[in-house]
């Protein structure tokens, strides 16, 4: 009966035993956490404070895009405004800069925002005005648009549309400018668009973009390069199949283009002026640096001595390649020459002169 007791009391000790153990590890555990229960809870960190500075930085992009359409709204006063239907007035951001209109704008990484790509732009209809506000900082580009015109609750004049929604007129007209802005010497699903995008006839469209029939070769029209066979191709194939480089052209006629003395591409009138250059045949000259031979031809200078039987020794008193030269060696007319070089046409015979 005593063993019994004794093995009853040893069993129930140590099932206490393990109860306090396993109390023992909890506790511990629930004051002393673990390395994982900090990776855990700094990650659950980190990802709020993420959050958090991603929202601040939208706060901070849609407070600086109101700032632009408040200070759009101010300076599109009625003079300021589009007079005619379906045209626009734009500010960049660097223009808003310089009428001191808005304070400088910056990104997250404390980066200044495009000034050209953000800007404000006002655009008239027949009932109402949009306002157009673009903002670029870094990655982040977006836009927003309002409505203002003469509503009844007004305090005076224009302000902003409480519904930011156009009217039905608005929409109509808002579909056709816009398209008509998107393409710009363009044919389109059979229109015509001029260069300032606006659908015109046929013929405007031509007289506008300067497009007919013709084949453009080695040119350049309304922006697109034509090769020399009047493809149209990149930039840097039109100036290889037409041999045109880089360098700067003085007094040269290079793909149908006069370049004056300065490198500047003018009229052949303007060119022949700045360049001292005239219709008449140059044999045997030098002009504007340039060598002629004895037929005309511009050639070097090697090639120019040569065929005008020229070097360089001095011809005193002498007839050379038709050419007279004077006691001084000076190239002067036959009768200079015979009258500096005391020749006449006198025939002496068995005389002492």
């Amino acid at each position: 009966m005593y063993d019994e007791r004794k093995e009853r009391f040893s069993f129930k000790s140590f099932f206490l035993t393990l109860l306090l153990v396993v109390l023992f590890i909890l506790l511990m555990l629930f004051l002393f956490p673990t390395r994982w229960d900090y990776k855990k809870a700094s990650t659950v960190d980190v990802t709020y404070d993420l959050d958090r500075l991603s929202i601040l930085y939208d706060e901070i992009f849609a407070s600086n895009v109101d700032r632009m359409k408040d200070a759009a709204i101010g300076y599109f006063t009625n003079e300021r405004m589009p007079k005619i239907v379906g045209q626009s007035k734009k500010l960049t951001l660097q223009e808003m800069y310089d009428l001191h209109l808005v304070l400088k704008m910056k990104d997250k990484d404390g980066k200044e925002c495009s000034t050209t790509r953000s800007y404000v732009e006002m655009t008239k209809f027949t009932e109402e005005y949009r306002l157009k506000v673009n903002l670029s900082c870094g990655e982040q580009e977006d836009y927003i648009i309002v409505y203002l015109g003469c509503y009844s609750y007004c305090p005076s004049g224009v302000c902003e549309k409480q519904v930011s929604k156009p009217s039905e007129t608005t929409k109509k007209e808002e579909q056709k400018y816009d398209e008509e802005g998107k393409y710009t010497c363009k044919v389109v699903n059979g229109k015509y668009y001029d260069k300032n995008g606006k659908v015109v006839s046929k013929l405007e469209y031509e007289k506008s973009c300067g497009t007919n029939d013709e084949k453009y070769v080695c040119k350049v029209v309304n922006g697109k390069y034509y090769d020399k066979n009047g493809k149209a191709v990149s930039e840097s194939e039109y100036k290889k199949s037409c041999g045109i480089s880089d360098e700067k052209y003085v007094c040269k006629v290079v793909n149908g283009k006069y370049y004056d003395k300065n490198g500047k591409a003018v009229s052949e009138s303007e060119y022949k002026k700045s360049c001292g250059i005239n219709d008449e045949k140059y044999v045997c000259k030098v002009v504007n640096g340039k060598y002629y031979d004895k037929n005309g031809k511009a050639v070097s200078e090697s090639e120019y001595k040569k065929s005008c039987g020229i070097n360089d020794e001095k011809y005193v008193c002498k007839v050379v390649n038709g050419k007279y030269y004077d006691k001084n060696g000076k190239a002067v007319s036959e009768s200079e020459y015979k009258k500096s070089c005391g020749i006449s046409d006198e025939k002496y015979v068995c005389k002492v002169v």
